[in-house]
């Protein structure tokens, strides 16, 4: 009897679960030549308790449109600030996707960035599409730790960019959104 009680307890507590997001917009035609102009990006909480970012583009674009004939791949990222001051300093993680070498499907991972080194990769993240104007990417909360918020911003880099000049960032200006995390 006590068991069925708890678990009608559970399962009116995950009924009445309600995720939240932060969301903010970016300009569009803020970058140039890039199939990757952001527009919006977004931080959340998946009904399943994992944390969702969403990055969303002007422009519709394929998942090859990353893959890179020179140089470095494209990609999307959210960068995520969860013990440093937000913005001034490299983010504390990174959690990114970019193109398979088949240019057909996203490979996507939760790295930790170090001071002067590159970063190491601290787990998984699954990266989707429900638009070709969109990824989400998914990944559990132990990755960036518990803190009470987690300043963020999106972050898209085409194919073969030095990184300074065709980097899209939002919001714009150093500036960060913060996600406040329910307890």
């Amino acid at each position: 009897m006590w068991a069925a009680k708890g678990l009608a307890a559970v399962a009116v507590a995950a009924a009445t679960f309600t995720p939240h997001t932060r969301t903010v917009n970016d300009a569009k035609g803020d970058v140039s030549k890039s199939p990757v102009d952001l527009t919006r990006v977004s931080l959340g909480r998946a009904s399943n308790g994992e944390l969702r970012g969403s990055l969303t583009t002007a422009a519709a674009y394929s998942v090859k449109a990353l893959v890179a004939k020179d140089g470095i791949p494209g990609s999307v990222c959210l960068r995520l600030w969860t013990k440093t001051k937000p913005g001034g300093t490299p983010p504390d993680y990174l959690v990114c996707a970019t193109a398979a070498k088949d240019g057909k499907s996203l490979d996507a991972s939760v790295l930790q960035e170090r001071a002067g080194d590159t970063p190491v990769r601290v787990g998984p993240a699954r990266a989707s599409r429900s638009t070709s104007h969109n990824i989400t990417l998914r990944f559990g909360q132990s990755m960036v730790g518990r803190p009470k918020v987690i300043h963020f911003a999106g972050e898209t880099t085409p194919p073969g960019c030095a990184r300074v000049t065709c980097t899209d960032v939002a919001p714009d200006n150093g500036k960060t959104a913060a996600f406040r995390l329910r307890r």
